[in-house]
């Protein structure tokens, strides 16, 4: 019912009544899910409550969540939704392994702190891995060239967007 709660408060953009709970669950001793950490997590992001958000990651290491991917890439989105992409990283290079989620929140973070050549190497390391973009890494992917000023990786990725059947 706690988790039910935080998503309400969240769909309706009350963040910090949503972390209150969350709060509140530890404060009562009631056994955390993986749905707790990631409601906690998400109202952390989205209004920047950095001190809370560390807090849930240290309770989330306590716990042993921290190889849970669903987990680490909210972990990932707050870290770098805050501009701490050194940390953002850090869990990034933790996960048990990547998917397009994990990846794409990665270059997400790096494209909107401006950091080109970060997300091309998250990119990069998507084919080492054979993990399919989707077309929010695509889009994301083409600014980067776009930073870079990089006509030639930006004809490589076009490629790539017609390969996967975007480019229809």
């Amino acid at each position: 019912s706690w988790n039910v709660l935080m998503t309400a408060y969240m769909n309706l953009g009350y963040d910090i009544e949503a972390i209150g709970c969350y709060k509140a669950m530890i404060s009562e001793g009631v056994i955390l899910s993986q749905a707790s950490f990631l409601c906690g997590l998400k109202a952390c992001a989205n209004i920047g409550a950095i001190d809370e958000g560390r807090e849930i990651h240290s309770e989330i290491c306590r716990r042993r969540f921290e190889g849970d991917v669903q987990i680490g890439t909210s972990l990932v989105d707050m870290y770098a939704k805050w501009g701490s992409l050194l940390d953002a990283f850090l869990v990034f290079n933790t996960l048990p392994h990547h998917d397009v989620v994990s990846c794409g929140s990665m270059i997400t973070g790096y494209i909107q702190h401006e950091n080109w050549f970060s997300a091309c190497k998250i990119y990069e390391l998507m084919h080492q891995k054979d993990i399919t973009p989707d077309n929010i890494s695509f889009a994301c992917i083409l600014k980067a060239c776009s930073g870079l000023e990089s006509v030639h990786l930006g004809e490589l990725v076009h490629d790539d967007v017609i390969r996967c059947g975007f480019g229809k």
